[in-house]
């Protein structure tokens, strides 16, 4: 067992997926994590080009809080892309 509990939880959900994988196959397995997620306000993907809540502002993308790259996100990821972030 790993000593870092993220890649403990990260091991036991991949378990877990493979499993349900084997016994239901991967579309529903992905249809169940995509609603499951969505029920608990997650977004799996986020497409800021589609999104009525994202623009642009000069050269920068200013991102809604759907998405991960919105710094109140809770699971946000800074961009990178020279923008300022955290």
């Amino acid at each position: 067992m790993p000593q870092d509990p993220q890649q403990h939880l990260r091991m036991q959900v991949r378990r877990f997926w493979q499993q349900r994988q084997a016994e239901y196959g991967t579309i529903m397995v992905q249809e169940a994590f995509h609603h499951t997620l969505s029920d608990f306000g997650v977004e799996v993907e986020h497409n800021v080009f589609s999104c009525p809540d994202c623009w642009w502002e000069d050269r920068e993308v200013i991102y809604c809080p759907w998405s991960w790259n919105h710094h109140d996100h809770p699971f946000h990821e800074c961009p990178g892309m020279g923008q300022d972030c955290c």
